[in-house]
This record gives C-alpha cells, structure tokens and sequence, in this order.
C-alpha cells in the first residue's frame, strides 16, 4: 500500500509539472521568440509640426519610430511604408511619399525618415498638410499593427501657426531712439486702433506712434502725417515688408540696428511690440500696444 502511495504521489509531481510547463509556453515569444508584429507605439500615433519651426531650425526631415513587438529579433527587417493624404497633398512638401526602413538584426526598433522640401514649404507656408504614413508590407510577412491598440498608421500634421486676431482699440505708447525733437515728445502715448484687412494682414494709420502726424507735421511739408503700417504675424511675430513715408523705408529694426527690439504680440495678453526704423534720416522706436 505505502508503494503504490509513493508511486501515485509522483505521477501526481510529474503531472503538475508538465501542466506547468505547458502554462509558461502559452506566451507566444516563448513558445516562438521570434514571433511578434511591427507597430507605431500609442492608440493613434501622431506628430503635429509647424511649418514656421521647421523652416527657421531648418529641418529637413521628419523622423517616426516603430518597432518590432517580439522578444528577440534574429534577422533584419525591411518595412515598406508609403502616405495617404487626408488634407492637402503630401506630395507638396515631402519628397520620399513612399520607401522602405529596416530594423536590423538584433535590433528590436527602426526610424522611417521622411525628407521634407523646404522651399516648397516655405512657398506654400500657409496651407495645411495631413497625411498617414502607412505599413504596406515586409519581407519577414510579420504582422503590422493589431488595431485599434497597435497601429501601423501614424498621422502626421504640419501647418502654420493659428492666427492671433490683433483687430481693435490700444493704447499706445513709443519711446525713441532718435528723432529730431529730442529730448522733446519722448515718450508718446496716444489711442489708436489697429483693423483687420481680410487677408490675414493688420494694418494702424501711424506707423510712429504720433510721431509724425502729431510733431512733424506741424513742421515740415508732409501732409496729416499719417503713414499707415500693414503688418502680419506668424507664430507671435510681427513683420512686414515694403512699407514707406515720405521720406523713405520703414523698416524693422532687426533689418537694420541688429535684434535689440522685438515685433511681436504676447497671445496671451494681447500686448503688441512693433521696433521700427526709417531709413530716411534715422528715426527708429519701440511701439507698446496695449489693448484697451
């Protein structure tokens, strides 16, 4: 009786042993190491980039990662991925809208680089591009994505900034770095009101912060004195180009004395910062936009 206790309590070991044997190997990398699917991390994957950033860093390629899932990876592989546009034509700023990236050997992660085109972006700065970059296939036949957790779609977004609506009534004050009256008329704070045009430009009827219609005009032989300023902003900043007085150009600062003072609207604020130079005789000032 004691012996075939012992030999039912050992086949009884035996037995829990291989079930447990049996429960570990249920783990597909286990059971296959090898076996797993190529993804872009996260529910969803997307980048958005503003063109205004990769135009002044100058960068010229959009870098997007993905990985192969399985616990050990013992031969490369070749993902070829192509995009599908969902606004705008990809096509317009981005020069490879298919290709191939490769995981290599005894790697478990890959880069898909795409090169943007620069100038074309710069001259379409405007428009709005958003296309998926695309899984298509690869020459291990792995999986590619398990949805809607794992994906092998990844959105990417590139536009300009959102456009800060600067109409309306500010109290204005200039200081000066030159003029002819000086130390007279230094500061000078007036009520002005600055109107949208339609096109996304702005534009203020005095340029000088009451330099010109309120001092030079009483002087010298330059009508009211009102030169307007059509300005626009991106991303924050303040610019524009080919704006005159009668005496010359009407410059930003930065084009001329170096980037001492700013051209900018603070979003959240609303307070515009407007530095301009008149290459005529010299003058040059900050402007202090403070809604009203």
């Amino acid at each position: 009786m004691k012996k075939i206790n012992k030999y039912l309590v050992l086949f009884l070991s035996v037995a829990f042993l291989v079930a447990c044997n049996d429960d570990d190997n249920n783990g597909l990398g286990e059971e296959n190491p090898e076996n797993g699917w190529l993804q872009f991390d996260g529910t969803d994957p997307s980048v958005t980039l503003l063109s205004n950033d990769l135009l002044t860093e100058e960068t010229s390629t959009i870098k997007i990662p993905f990985r192969f899932t399985a616990p050990i990876n013992k031969s490369e592989i070749v993902l070829d991925f192509t995009t599908a546009d969902v606004q705008g034509s990809s096509s317009d700023v981005i020069l490879n809208g298919s290709g191939s990236s490769i995981i290599a050997a005894n790697t478990l992660d890959g880069i898909i680089t795409l090169n943007i085109d620069l100038a074309s972006l710069e001259l379409n700065i405007a428009n709005t591009y958003i296309f998926d970059v695309v899984m298509q296939s690869n020459n291990r036949n792995v999986g590619m994505g398990i949805a809607p957790d794992f994906s092998s779609t990844y959105r990417v977004t590139i536009k300009t900034c959102d456009l800060i609506d600067m109409s309306g009534t500010y109290s204005v004050t200039t200081t000066y770095g030159y003029h002819d009256f000086l130390p007279d008329n230094n500061p000078i704070t007036k009520e002005v009101d600055i109107t949208a045009l339609g096109d996304g430009s702005f534009s203020v009827a005095d340029f000088s912060g009451g330099l010109w219609p309120d001092v030079y005009s009483l002087v010298y032989s330059m009508g009211d004195g009102y030169f307007p300023l059509i300005f626009t902003e991106v991303c924050g900043e303040v610019m524009w180009s080919g704006q005159t007085e009668i005496y010359g150009d009407v410059l930003m600062q930065s084009e001329t004395l170096g980037d001492n003072s700013p051209n900018n609207v603070d979003p959240d604020t609303g307070v515009i910062t407007i530095s301009w130079y008149c290459n005529g005789y010299g003058e040059y000032g900050t402007s202090i936009y403070t809604p009203l």
